[in-house]
């Protein structure tokens, strides 16, 4: 299973992304919530974050929600909790993303200029 997983983030260009310490701290984790395979798999199936629009109305579940820590207080990146529904369980794994303060600076083109000099031993 080792040499398939490895073989497959080669071909996909994920193995930086993946350390064996990672794969192996995953599969534990999904060995301790009883998880089935496809669900340790998702994670090298999609490799990006998940990211809601505030303006999605979606109609109210109720799920119940397991967990080893005390979710009252603010959640951490790396906290990790499980969502049940029914039949339906979630493993979910608190990642933070990024905060980016993306500002537009215009200069203004008549100050923008370089001048290229060229000489007899420049070639172009």
């Amino acid at each position: 299973m080792a040499r398939s997983l490895q073989k497959f983030l080669r071909v996909t260009r994920q193995q930086p992304r993946h350390t064996v310490e990672s794969i192996v701290d995953h599969l534990a984790t999904c060995l301790t919530y009883d998880l089935s395979p496809k669900a340790f798999l998702e994670t090298f199936f999609n490799p990006r974050p998940v990211i809601s629009c505030s303006t999605e109305c979606k109609p109210i579940q109720t799920w119940g929600l397991v967990s080893d820590v005390l979710l009252t207080r603010t959640i951490e990146s790396g906290t990790i909790f499980m969502l049940r529904q029914n039949d339906v369980s979630l493993l979910v794994t608190v990642t933070s993303i990024p905060h980016l303060n993306i500002t537009e600076e215009i200069i203004d083109p008549k100050c923008n200029k370089f001048v290229f000099k060229m000489n007899s031993e420049t070639s172009v």
